[in-house]
């Protein structure tokens, strides 16, 4: 879903700025450590693509805290004030059969 949102972000970015810059790694790996690369690099959220609960999931600002460049991760830029509900964050899972 990354790579579409993404893909879709590049020829749309005015109607897909809804969510964070995202880099599936390690096959964005060179356009993420470019990011680091910069003077002041945003914090990233590191999570794992195949697993839930919040198991395995870091943050970093520097490249060298990434724990495993060749692993199956997804690294977002973190929002620093999310939308919160009772104080709490939330995701929406939303399942459609068509």
């Amino acid at each position: 879903m990354a790579d579409n949102l993404m893909i879709m972000k590049s020829h749309f970015p005015d109607d897909y700025d809804f969510f964070p810059t995202t880099y599936n790694l390690p096959g964005d790996i060179l356009a993420f450590r470019k990011e680091f690369k910069k003077a002041q690099p945003d914090t990233f959220i590191v999570k794992p693509s195949h697993d839930c609960q919040g198991r395995g999931i870091y943050l970093l600002n520097k490249f060298d805290q990434l724990k495993d460049p060749d692993s199956n991760v997804v690294a977002q830029t973190y929002i620093d004030n999310p939308f919160l509900i009772d104080n709490l964050k939330f995701d929406l899972r939303i399942y459609v059969l068509l």
